[in-house]
């Protein structure tokens, strides 16, 4: 019986390999008559292939198959391939031992070494083999140890040579450099994100240790517009670096009875713009305390919600209408009865000021300030001048006396002044005698003639044509938009989602940054002439456009009312501003309602969190460890204990060897099928990071992490052609220049 089967079994073969070999011939012929020029990419894949059965049988049967060319062409490819790696090899010797010939002070002359071989740089720097080279990277752990010309030099070689580098290419960096490229990667990442953190604070104080000047300074570390605000910059966070981390972590505590002291002190002394007098009178009752938290808590505890010209204008109708009935006029407006009396308060204050200066109130400015009166009293002494109108003023006057000029120019046009310039230019049928008038109304020819033509067209076309005026006065038009005052008949401009207009802000977007290009300070007065809106209302716009919000207790209170309602943190963003992203609302809200979560750890936290996780790392999987951290430490935020527990633990030596031991094909294999990275690294007692860490290192040398235009077309294409499950495995070989992972990621970020 076992006769009879080794005989059929001799037969079965004899037919495979006659059937097999009638067969091979067709195989190549049909290829060879289908392929004539071979890919490089495909040669390199060809070679791999053929080498990997190094010392055993090539499948030529296969390879045939599944690159659909015939053997011999096969065969060439390798040979070509064999040759050139050979050929590789012995350049690569030349030029690591031409390295070596041409290293001085700490670093090869990469430049001379790549002229000499008539080869690129980047080539050149692959080629140099480091196994067999006797120099040693330099080691620059901190910024300070670098040398401030191989700093230019790092920052110049990247910017010139990579877009993004990766894994691979900050290799070649620090072959370049000659340092370890770890070291290479976050010297350049402290400069590329230019924040004055303490290892920039650090570099600084070297170099004023070795006497730089701050200008000389900037020119090394051009973090800010200007050295002043590097300086400044610098000060504060060495201050930071330098507080106790107990001075940090304790709030500034007010009692309610100390709170309710300085607010009845508040109300009654201070004013506006007035706020030393206060700060005098609470620092003898609180010496305790500082200047700054005294005056912080001024600020807060006077803190008057922004008061419209639309609001005065609706309470002050319904008063007139109503009389002072506040319940009723609050239901009207939808306020509360405290809001209205406020409004109306805040409009008796001010109905009293004016914004002409009459020549009777110029005089008594000019004799109070000489006498050296607080502005604050010669304000009451006017009656309808503020105190900070009263400073503005004589500050004004005195830089005008000092330059020279007429005291009057660009000062405001009262309803007296334009009366008495309609008087003085009817006279004239045609040519105005412009010097008469400027004498007789102590103005400028210029002003006079500018303030003429702009009321001339306002009342004509209730419109401004600047560009004409421009003609008219012989001046530019950005002179004559912020020269004008006259502020009759402007629209007012509040943000509502509902009815905002993208058009208009992108129209005054677009005039700011061509006539005042960043750190140029952006003149509202011609914006708001330009646009034909309240100076105000500009000014808010385009705080709002460029994302800069004031997160008051009542717009916090605001964001919770809408999540309490549902609302997505997108939609919230859009009730607030137009270009306001959702993450930032959601980083506002949840420091609102959990602010422990905010709150950086001290060195003293850190320093426990870390002895802990040394202590019961190797006993425990990295879940259970995280748990038992948090109940040690329970006055602490679980996020922020999770964030450092998570850094300690990835570099621990108990958890990086449980991943080595761990097959790492089947952990891809796993997360091409969809398992989520978190759920193996539960499973097998591991931070999550170092998951991500293994399949960054695994993918990034090997695929570009760009996807082209193409790449991404193909995908789509894939996408809508099959149905789930997808196989992106087989996708990933189809394209050639993807991962699977990569590819899983991309689907995920195009479902979204």
């Amino acid at each position: 019986m076992l006769l009879h089967f080794v005989v059929n079994l001799a037969k079965a073969r004899s037919v495979l390999a006659t059937r097999r070999n009638k067969l091979w011939p067709l195989l190549n012929r049909q290829y060879s008559s289908a392929i004539s020029e071979v890919p490089p990419e495909l040669q390199q894949k060809i070679a791999a292939s053929i080498r990997a059965y190094k010392g055993t049988t090539v499948a030529w049967f296969d390879l045939v198959a599944k690159y659909k060319l015939p053997q011999p062409q096969l065969e060439e490819i390798f040979a070509h391939d064999e040759a050139e790696r050979l050929k590789r090899q012995k350049l690569s010797v030349k030029i690591t031992n031409a390295a070596q010939q041409r290293y001085e002070n700490g670093r090869c002359d990469w430049e001379a070494v790549a002229k000499d071989f008539d080869i690129p740089l980047l080539e050149c720097l692959e080629l140099y083999d480091a196994s067999q080279s006797s120099i040693s990277p330099r080691l620059f752990p901190k910024l300070v140890d670098w040398p401030y010309e191989d700093l230019q030099l790092l920052q110049q070689f990247v910017n010139n040579n990579f877009n993004a580098p990766t894994a691979k290419e900050w290799n070649l960096v620090g072959t370049f450099m000659n340092v370890d490229w770890s070291d290479c990667t976050r010297a350049y990442e402290l400069f590329s994100k230019k924040r004055m953190g303490p290892e920039v604070v650090e570099l600084i104080t070297k170099y004023r240790e070795e006497g730089l000047k701050w200008k000389d300074i900037y020119l090394r570390v051009p973090f800010h517009a200007s050295y002043r605000l590097l300086s400044r910059s610098y000060f504060r966070s060495l201050k930071s670096i330098h507080s106790t981390p107990e001075a940090k972590r304790e709030p500034i505590k007010w009692t309610d009875t100390e709170t309710d002291r300085v607010r009845e002190l508040a109300q009654k002394y201070y004013r506006p713009g007035v706020i030393q007098p206060v700060v005098d009178i609470i620092k003898k009752e609180f010496p305790e305390k500082t200047i700054t938290q005294i005056r912080r808590k001024i600020r807060k505890v006077s803190y008057v919600e922004y008061i419209s010209h639309n609001d005065k204008n609706n309470v002050k109708r319904l008063a007139d209408k109503l009389g002072e009935d506040w319940a009723q006029i609050a239901q009207e407006l939808q306020i509360t009865t405290k809001r209205a009396q406020l409004i109306w308060a805040e409009h008796q204050r001010h109905s009293k000021y004016t914004l002409a200066w009459t020549d009777s109130e110029l005089t008594l400015l000019r004799e109070c300030a000489h006498k050296g009166l607080d502005f604050a009293i010669i304000s009451k002494q006017l009656g309808t001048k503020s105190a900070n109108s009263c400073r503005k003023k004589w500050r004004n006057l005195q830089q005008k006396e000092a330059m020279g000029k007429n005291p009057k120019s660009g000062t405001f046009w009262s309803a007296e002044d334009i009366e008495k310039l309609r008087h003085l230019t009817s006279k004239y049928t045609r040519n105005v005698d412009w010097a008469e008038v400027s004498q007789k109304l102590n103005r400028t020819i210029h002003g006079c003639k500018f303030s003429r033509e702009v009321r001339k067209q306002y009342y004509k076309d209730k419109c401004v044509d600047w560009a004409q005026i421009s003609t008219a006065l012989g001046l530019s038009q950005l002179d004559c938009l912020e020269a004008s005052e006259f502020s009759e008949g402007k629209n007012r401009w509040r943000y509502d989602p509902e009815t905002f207009s993208q058009e208009m802000a992108d129209r005054m977007t677009q005039f700011i940054k061509t006539n005042y290009p960043y750190p140029t300070p952006v003149n509202y007065q011609a914006v708001s002439n330009y646009m034909w809106i309240d100076k105000e209302d500009c000014f808010k716009m385009a705080k709002l456009l460029d994302g800069k919000i004031e997160w008051t207790t009542e717009l916090k209170e605001r964001v919770a009312a809408f999540r309490k309602q549902g609302m997505n943190y997108m939609d919230i963003a859009k009730q607030i501003a137009p270009n306001l992203p959702g993450i930032r609302v959601k980083g506002v809200h949840l420091q609102f309602i959990n602010p422990r979560a905010q709150v950086r750890l001290s060195s003293d936290d850190k320093a426990k969190i870390k002895e802990l996780v040394y202590q019961y790392a190797e006993q425990m999987p990295y879940l259970d460890l995280k748990a038992l951290i948090c109940s040690k430490i329970p006055f602490l935020s679980k996020f922020l204990i999770g964030k450092h527990v998570q850094t300690y633990a990835r570099a621990h030596p108990a958890y990086k060897s449980r991943l080595e031991k761990a097959d790492k094909n089947e952990i891809y294999n796993r997360i091409i099928n969809g398992v989520k990275s978190k759920d193996i690294a539960a499973d097998l007692g591991i931070p999550v990071r170092l998951i991500y860490q293994m399949l960054q290192l695994k993918f990034s040398a090997a695929f570009a992490s760009k996807w082209t235009d193409e790449e991404e077309k193909q995908i789509k294409e894939y996408i809508k052609s099959t149905s789930p499950p997808y196989k992106w495995k087989k996708f990933s070989e189809l394209l050639g220049t993807k991962s699977a992972l990569q590819c899983l990621h991309k689907y995920r970020r195009l479902q979204k």
